[in-house]
């Protein structure tokens, strides 16, 4: 049997394990839900991430290539929203989840912001007070998920910013979300 710190070292890794597994669930589950209006519109969402160097990429863009520069890791699957290809692209602080358009290209799906590089357009970061992310954005807390969920004005995406044992933002997820839906 290993020491206290041990168990809850592994407690923890469990635990965020079990946590980002029920997130990609739920943002699978989400993405089945707007796949009906996939590629039906070119209207883009009003959220999305701001790099260091003043770029940004916004959620429901259209993405045919390697974003940006700095890529870590690069991975195909068959598309859990219909016919195709999901493209996941793994950078240092973030990652970015591609999926079909139905018209042969992919198009900005979900980005997970885990490093503190990153901010997103409405202004919320890694390391974040949740008293802080609350005045920056209209955000409500979610219980049980542990997180602030956003939703900004115009939809198109739905933000949830999880939040670690001190209250601060540990991590977020954007994830597309049809006109309509």
């Amino acid at each position: 049997m290993g020491s206290i710190s041990d168990r809850n070292t592994a407690y923890r890794s469990g635990l965020r394990t079990v946590i980002r597994t029920i997130t990609a669930l739920l943002v699978c589950s989400a993405l089945l839900i707007c796949a009906s209006g996939c590629g039906k519109s070119n209207k883009r969402a009003q959220e999305g991430i701001k790099l260091a160097d003043g770029r940004t990429l916004m959620i429901g863009a259209p993405l045919n290539e390697t974003p940006f520069e700095g890529l870590l890791e690069r991975q195909e699957s068959n598309s859990c929203i219909g016919s195709g290809t999901d493209v996941n692209y793994r950078y240092e602080d973030f990652s970015i989840n591609a999926y079909p358009d139905g018209s042969g290209g992919h198009f900005v799906g979900m980005i997970k912001i885990e490093g503190s590089g990153v901010e997103t357009v409405s202004g919320l970061r890694k390391g974040m007070s949740r008293a802080d992310a609350e005045k920056q954005c209209d955000c409500e807390y979610s219980a049980e998920m542990g997180a602030l969920v956003y939703a900004p004005k115009g939809g198109g995406a739905v933000l949830s910013a999880f939040l670690d044992r001190e209250g601060s933002i540990d991590w977020i997820v954007i994830v597309y979300e049809s006109p309509g839906n």
